[in-house]
């Protein structure tokens, strides 16, 4: 399913910063779905165990992360307007989680088969042409 990032938010509608029990902060990530079906908070944590689910984002969108220790919204930021491939599904309490994002098609290069008159009409080197044992 194809997704669109639409926003990213840091605090509450209240004001209030997300931070875990933990102290530890997050964000959440809105996602508009394809075809109208609607849309999707995602949550993710600024610490070093959590930072894969980063990685994840990130190659979907077809960009590198920056390091655990680096990152911040800002980062996010950047990624708004970007349409992404996810899998999703349903969470432990019935809400729809993200369970996969999958990583940007790599744009393919297009290879020049011929080979260029300069070195087609170099001979080849007299002393390579010998017998190689095995």
């Amino acid at each position: 399913m194809k997704a669109t990032i639409k926003g990213v938010y840091t605090h509450s509608r209240d004001g209030e910063e997300y931070v875990t029990r933990n102290g530890n902060f997050y964000c959440k990530v809105l996602l508009a779905l394809e075809n109208d079906s609607g849309s999707i908070y995602e949550s993710f944590f600024f610490t070093p165990k959590a930072h894969w689910r980063f990685e994840d984002l990130f190659g979907a969108a077809g960009k590198a992360a920056p390091s655990a220790d680096q990152i911040s919204a800002n980062n996010l930021n950047d990624l708004i307007g970007e349409e992404i491939k996810i899998n999703v599904g349903k969470n432990k309490q019935g809400y729809d989680t993200v369970t996969k994002f999958y990583p940007a098609a790599t744009q393919s290069v297009a290879v020049d088969e011929q080979v260029p008159d300069e070195i087609a009409e170099q001979s080849a080197d007299a002393d390579l042409d010998e017998d190689v044992p095995f």
